[in-house]
């Protein structure tokens, strides 16, 4: 959904919330807008599609749907209010929890072991995605080689052969999905080494294919040990 941006509009930010004692919930009155807004889902407190004030081709509108995912999971919600012309405002509530004061944990502490002599193909079309993870799991002394698209991988997949595939599932020219139906055709001895990772499982395409196909999947924003472990778990299984 395209929202038209306004040619002047102003933001506040505005917290409250009842008590800041454990079991009560912390809210955020989000930011206000008091340019135009979109109508649709979002106008009425859900968040089903992807509104974006970019130009057509620019924005992903995945913005909302991201923090969404983040919020709700850490057990909060994320609530939009809109009226077209009138403006919006978000309302953001977290639980609150007691914290035990804890000792510094070591950051390599509890650090997951990789898999010796491995390969890993990253497939992103975000090049500072690509090369953040290729530099780390390279350190971890996998061998690693990254393609923006589905298509790419393919072209590599036929130059070489890979442990395992690290995917993004929206993509431009073949997508995370399509590549992997090519993959059940060409090559189904990978379909059990492929892992995707997105920030767009409240998509409901998404959420279906990944029920179906049983692929692990990795919601971002992850840590660095959720995407080790899931390498890990799937480079051990036979």
């Amino acid at each position: 959904m395209q929202c038209q941006r306004p040619a002047r509009s102003f933001l506040h930010y505005g917290i409250c919330s009842h008590s800041y004692a454990p079991g009560n919930f912390y809210r955020g009155t989000g930011i206000q807008c008091d340019g135009e807004s979109h109508a649709g889902p979002a106008a009425h407190g859900g968040i089903s599609r992807y509104p974006t004030t970019k130009p057509v081709g620019i924005g992903t509108g995945l913005g909302l749907s991201l923090c969404r995912g983040i919020i709700e999971r850490h057990d909060g919600t994320l609530t939009v209010m809109s009226q077209p012309g009138q403006g919006a405002s978000s309302c953001v509530e977290l639980p609150i929890e007691a914290v035990c004061a804890t000792a510094p944990v070591s950051p390599d502490r509890d650090r997951v072991p990789a898999v010796p002599d491995k390969s890993i193909l990253i497939i992103d079309d975000e090049p500072s995605i690509a090369s953040g993870l290729k530099r780390l799991l390279s350190r971890d002394g996998y061998t690693v080689e990254t393609a923006a698209n589905g298509h790419l991988a393919l072209t590599k997949l036929r130059e070489r052969s890979y442990d395992l595939l690290l995917s993004d599932m929206r993509m431009p020219e073949i997508d995370g999905p399509s590549l992997y139906r090519i993959l059940e055709c060409q090559y189904p001895h990978l379909l059990r080494r492929v892992i995707f990772l997105t920030g767009d499982t409240l998509n409901p395409e998404t959420r279906r294919f990944l029920d179906q196909s049983a692929a692990p999947c990795l919601a971002k924003p992850c840590t660095v040990n959720e995407i080790r472990r899931a390498i890990q778990q799937v480079l051990e299984t036979e």
